[in-house]
């Protein structure tokens, strides 16, 4: 049975990816911007959560085996076709400006522009979410034993511990330059850069330490006796749960260690996307929606710069500066052009298969 609410969420994350993204050069602090802000970066985390939480599912209802072939050409393929696309349009814009001190700058990291991600800002989560797609091999045994919940626990408990030393540490990944262990590399006098090999171990571990608080929790309510009932109909249930996502995404920052706050939000959009899909016919719109939200993913920061190009010669002054009204507008602007496009696209089975990984 297809989840409805979770091709809503999908939809509802993927517009806050947007969101996030739709600012780029906004020096002014716009009101009620930054709260709009806070909301919709809760769509990473709930796209881990997602991941882990589905494969989790096949792996118990395979038996513990997990396809792990199938599912690293559905993320290895895209990264490689969108790394070398925005290498590609970065490349001639900065020739056509005439700037060749940024392609020369580019060409100084190639280990970050190939395998972190570099080449656009949104494209970390594709090498992220691959490492966290390789721990779940050797991890996928757990599933088979006698009482998989209570060793989900304990994984969990110790991982969320060791992921927020991390970041209490100050050793956790940054997009900006692609490094992490910045604490290790500080005291050992060490430039990450000029060692291309721990560098990439550092952003590796970290990757994992970030995801295996995902993977323990989706091993948990992926679990035969707890999953079925999270799909009942319960009108509490979800609206409690509707309440506690809103709650904590919007304010937990205030009163939640950081990596609790990053990982409950999560999942308690997830269990929010499932305790809704009862009460959600099915819809064709809703469906699409969820089966775009990937490529609307790799493919809007496009769109962004080509409206904003637009929008700067027909209006000097951005008429979607002026206001987090004007500004949502753009990002809703966005959101739909790159929705149909990636519709458009998928309906290519060639092309998308490369694009999308379809």
């Amino acid at each position: 049975m297809r989840l409805t609410g979770i091709d809503l969420f999908r939809g509802m994350a993927i517009f806050g990816v947007v969101i996030l993204h739709s600012d780029e050069g906004i020096t002014v602090n716009l009101p009620l911007w930054t709260q709009m802000r806070i909301f919709a970066s809760f769509a990473v985390p709930f796209f881990l959560a997602l991941s882990f939480y589905l494969s989790c599912r096949k792996i118990y209802g395979s038996q513990g085996d997990y396809p792990l072939k199938a599912r690293l050409t559905r993320l290895v393929i895209p990264y490689l076709f969108w790394t070398g696309l925005y290498l590609l349009y970065k490349l001639i814009k900065y020739a056509l400006k005439g700037d060749f001190g940024q392609i020369v700058e580019l060409g100084q990291d190639p280990i970050g522009l190939m395998v972190l991600g570099g080449a656009a800002f949104h494209l970390y989560f594709l090498p992220l979410l691959l490492m966290g797609t390789l721990a779940m091999k050797p991890l996928s045994p757990l599933t088979r034993h006698s009482r998989p919940v209570w060793l989900g626990l304990l994984g969990l408990g110790v991982s969320l511990l060791l992921y927020h030393l991390l970041e209490v540490s100050g050793n956790n990944f940054v997009t900006q330059g692609g490094v992490a262990f910045q604490g290790v590399q500080r005291a050992l006098g060490v430039d990450w850069h000029t060692s291309p090999l721990l560098r990439m171990l550092g952003v590796w571990v970290a990757w994992l330490l970030r995801c295996f608080p995902y993977i323990f929790m989706a091993m948990i309510l992926a679990s035969p006796k707890i999953y079925p009932k999270l799909e009942r109909k319960n009108g509490l249930y979800c609206a409690l749960v509707l309440v506690a996502f809103g709650g904590v995404n919007q304010w937990g920052g205030e009163f939640l260690p950081v990596v609790l706050y990053e990982w409950s939000r999560g999942y308690l959009g997830l269990l929010s996307a499932i305790a809704l899909s009862p009460y959600l016919p099915s819809q064709g719109w809703l469906k699409n929606l969820g089966l775009c939200s990937f490529g609307i993913y790799l493919l809007h920061l496009f769109i962004v710069e080509a409206l904003q190009m637009l929008e700067n010669k027909i209006y000097t002054e951005g008429i979607f500066r002026h206001s987090s009204l004007n500004l949502l507008v753009f990002a809703a602007v966005v959101f739909t052009v790159s929705w149909l496009l990636t519709d458009w696209l998928m309906g290519r089975k060639i092309l998308a298969k490369w694009m999308f990984g379809a």
